[in-house]
């Protein structure tokens, strides 16, 4: 038998007014281990917050913006051509120590990926290569860098459409070239000083906070950012003291705090932001024995999917009216896609 919940819920972000004198902000960050450099690696993602600061530290060759659009943001422009994806000019970022990045850096943060095997959307190698790639020092043969050009070629032009939008994502981070160790085999980062994003890492990590500083030499649309930012250990318990008493001056939306806080601190002049409702999805397949293979989950859930009175998946390549978005491991496959209206092949047990 399926379980199917289906509820709202709306967060709530608060804010201190920033004055001009006011340059360092301090951040409720919530955490159930010591933040390690291992865990700021863009291939060691574990949790949306950790990606969040990992956001900070490193750019992509495309994100974004607050539309749902694919856009550029370290290259100027690109165009699929083919089976390719072509990323012509780059926007001039520098390292706090004055480096700047170009398209070698972002050449060997994708190699970097290939000999790990370590980016989480979809197998890159299979994708680009051919096969895998087993040292820095090794050729793709659908990577190639220039001095004011990245190509992808891919081995079909299915994958351009599923590529594009990946690229977007926090394993694609770009890392400085000389940030990274590449005499050791396992090519870690050596140095969280030398960025690519809005701010570095100013310090060791020590204590219940972490410390950024703005990189002066990232590119115009984060300067107006604080010049440094203060991580600071918070819990689900202890926030809304820490905020009231002036510990932290963000509280961002994973802490679940009350509206009733919420509002009277934006009584005391503070910003208040609330998400519009998010629709969360609880699915339980209460009776454990009877086992149903991967696929037939996918076509279930997608079932339910298409029988609710929601808005369809939209991005900017195509509207699915699949429950996953189409690029994800969980799609449908085509045959299930055109079965999926048709009743006769659901059964609920």
């Amino acid at each position: 038998m399926l379980l199917l919940v289906i509820f709202l819920v709306i967060g709530y972000m608060l804010s201190k007014k920033r004055s001009k004198g006011n340059e360092v902000v301090k951040v409720a960050y919530l955490i159930y281990e010591k933040v390690s450099e291992s865990k700021l690696d863009p291939i060691a993602v574990d949790y949306i917050r950790q990606a969040n600061l990992i956001r900070a530290l490193y750019i992509r060759l495309v994100e974004y913006d607050s539309r749902g659009n694919l856009v550029p943001s370290f290259a100027k422009k690109f165009e699929v051509v083919g089976n390719s994806i072509v990323f012509k000019g780059f926007n001039e970022i520098k390292t706090i120590n004055g480096d700047l990045i170009t398209f070698d850096d972002v050449y060997f943060s994708l190699k970097r990926l290939l000999v790990l095997k370590a980016n989480k959307h979809a197998s890159l190698s299979n994708m680009l290569c051919g096969g895998e790639i087993k040292s820095i020092d090794e050729s793709c043969e659908g990577l190639e860098v220039g001095t004011d050009e990245l190509k992808l070629s891919f081995r079909n032009q299915k994958f351009v459409q599923v590529a594009l939008p990946m690229l977007a994502n926090i394993d694609y981070s770009i890392i400085p070239l000389k940030a990274l160790d590449l005499k050791d085999a396992l090519i870690p980062i050596k140095n969280y000083s030398d960025t690519s994003g809005c701010y570095f890492l100013s310090q060791d990590l020590v204590g219940d906070k972490v410390i950024l500083e703005k990189n002066k030499g990232s590119f115009a649309p984060y300067m107006s950012a604080p010049e440094k930012i203060e991580l600071i250990q918070s819990t689900y318990e202890n926030v809304e003291e820490k905020f009231a008493d002036g510990a932290v001056d963000v509280v961002p939306t994973i802490f679940q705090i009350s509206k009733k806080f919420a509002v009277e601190q934006e009584a005391k002049n503070a910003f208040i932001h609330s998400t519009l409702p998010i629709r969360m999805w609880y699915i339980d397949f209460v009776d454990k024995k009877n086992k149903r293979t991967v696929d037939e989950i996918r076509f279930i859930a997608n079932y339910l999917r298409s029988k609710l009175p929601i808005s369809t998946f939209e991005t900017g390549f195509l509207t699915s009216n699949q429950m996953f978005p189409f690029q994800s491991e969980a799609s449908l496959t085509p045959k299930q896609a055109a079965e999926l209206d048709l009743e006769k092949n659901i059964k609920f047990v």
